[in-house]
């Protein structure tokens, strides 16, 4: 089955903050889906990034990078439309998203790799020393919640 989604963007939109940490929390905690990677991006800061990393959940390591370099910005009309099918991988279960990226990694040590992806992106930034501990303390945060809810799901299965 085929679906086409064209709605209205949700607002407020996460990451429109004037603090950089503010904008990294949001894109870390709040961004649920990853369409804002489908905007327009400036050249130049999109270059100052670590790019596009080919793992599951890169386009939210990049998301967090941009945040960290500016405020987003949505407008109210509807430009996106996604197509829905059942083998987007929105569909797939965890265990199955880890085994298209990199299925010679077990999942419990990608698990493990996710900050390794993120404390770079915070201390690469251009920001001041207050901004970056603010930043690092909100990584401390989602590294605290992935840590519960990762514990929660193991019990589970």
């Amino acid at each position: 089955m085929l679906k086409l989604q064209c709605s209205k963007p949700e607002l407020p939109f996460p990451a429109e903050s004037n603090t950089p940490a503010k904008r990294f929390r949001d894109v870390l905690f709040r961004v649920r889906h990853n369409f804002p990677i489908y905007g327009v991006i400036r050249t130049e800061v999109l270059r100052s990034t670590s790019l596009y990393k080919n793992f599951y959940g890169a386009d939210k390591l990049l998301l967090a990078e941009l945040a960290l370099r500016g405020r987003f910005k949505q407008i109210e009309e509807p430009l996106f439309i996604k197509r829905v099918h059942l083998q987007m991988s929105s569909y797939l279960s965890k265990e199955e998203k880890w085994q298209q990226t990199n299925a010679d990694i077990p999942m419990e040590r990608q698990f493990l790799r996710w900050p390794r992806a993120y404390l770079p992106a915070a201390l690469a930034a251009p920001l001041a020393l207050p901004e970056r501990l603010r930043c690092l303390s909100v990584l401390l945060e989602k590294k605290l919640e992935r840590t519960i809810r990762f514990r929660k799901e193991k019990i589970h299965h």
